[in-house]
């Protein structure tokens, strides 16, 4: 059997307390001058900051000199980072950075913009009422479509586009989709998550690129009475309900519960003071109850879940006086 050693020498200095500083040589060299956005992307008419960065030692303590489209910003000289207007879509701004030194002379930096508009349609699959003038909000595991909408982006036609959507850490669909501007997920476990989508050109360019927070939900019920004659009232049951009449027709609403679920729950239950009682009717989120004693102070509930996603579901009860 062959040993092989392998030594491997370290080149360093030797001090006289023992201890060997050693020296790594890397041909790494970053660019040492650019112009930061942010945003990154700005949009048509939006204001973003641009900063210098410079990390070039022969240029140290140089003076610093703005341009915007060849216009020299006096009110912007030997500034770090300045405040702009991108330019409206379709339309080109340069900026230019000129760093003078005496000794080691003129550097010239360049960034060009090209802003097109991004727009993000994010559309829960939840439920809410049809009289609710808000928005629905993604509850845990519901599925939420997003659509993205560019315009402005010259020379490429929106099929070409490449979209790359990422959720919270994770990126959806598998990598960038070329013609990819929708995309669906379930929402994740959390408060909120953050989704962004990155827009490109076939040959890579970066066009546009945009972040969003969701707020993640848990669904909720909220109690309506029906007339039948005007319907369901509009104003959620928020006290004690004093009924004068012998029936009571109740509408329950989960707010933000998945579609899936609401459309075919897994299971739903009515309560009186606790008791489980029966529902006649073909809509399981609708009940009609008769007057107890006069006087006498009920409290009605509901429950509804699913029965493979222990998250989606609710249950709330509501006083009622007969």
């Amino acid at each position: 059997m062959r040993i092989v050693v392998l030594f491997i020498l370290i080149v360093g200095i030797v001090y006289p307390n023992g201890l060997v500083l050693g020296q790594i040589n890397s041909n790494f060299t970053k660019n040492d001058t650019s112009i930061s956005l942010d945003p990154a992307y700005p949009q048509p008419g939006e204001v973003f900051t641009a900063s210098l960065n410079d990390y070039s030692v022969g240029f140290f303590g140089s003076s610093i000199t703005w341009t915007v489209n060849g216009i020299k910003l006096n009110k912007a000289s030997n500034k770090r980072s300045i405040k702009l207007v991108a330019p409206p879509a379709g339309k080109t701004q340069k900026i230019q950075v000129v760093l003078n030194n005496p000794n080691s002379g003129e550097k010239v930096v360049t960034k060009i913009i090209n802003p097109v508009y991004l727009d993000v349609i994010i559309e829960p699959q939840t439920h809410t009422p049809h009289f609710y003038k808000g928005r629905a909000l993604p509850s845990i595991d519901s599925i939420v479509n997003a659509t993205a909408l560019v315009s402005g982006a010259e020379g490429v036609v929106d099929h070409d586009l490449v979209y790359t959507w990422r959720l919270n850490r994770k990126t959806l669909g598998g990598g960038p989709l070329r013609g990819g501007n929708k995309i669906s997920f379930p929402a994740p476990i959390g408060s909120d998550a953050i989704l962004r989508v990155q827009v490109s050109r076939p040959d890579g360019t970066v066009v546009a690129q945009r972040s969003f927070l969701i707020p993640i939900v848990e669904p909720e019920i909220r109690f309506y009475s029906v007339s039948p004659l005007l319907g369901v009232n509009k104003i959620a049951i928020s006290d004690a309900l004093s009924i004068q009449n012998n029936i009571l027709s109740i509408q329950a609403e989960p707010y933000n519960l998945d579609l899936r679920v609401y459309n075919n729950p897994g299971f739903t239950q009515w309560y009186i003071n606790r008791k489980k009682v029966s529902n006649n009717n073909s809509n399981p989120y609708f009940i009609t109850i008769k007057r107890n004693q006069a006087g006498q102070m009920s409290t009605l509930g509901f429950e509804v879940r699913d029965l493979n996603q222990v998250l989606q579901g609710a249950k709330s009860s509501v006083n009622i006086k007969f």
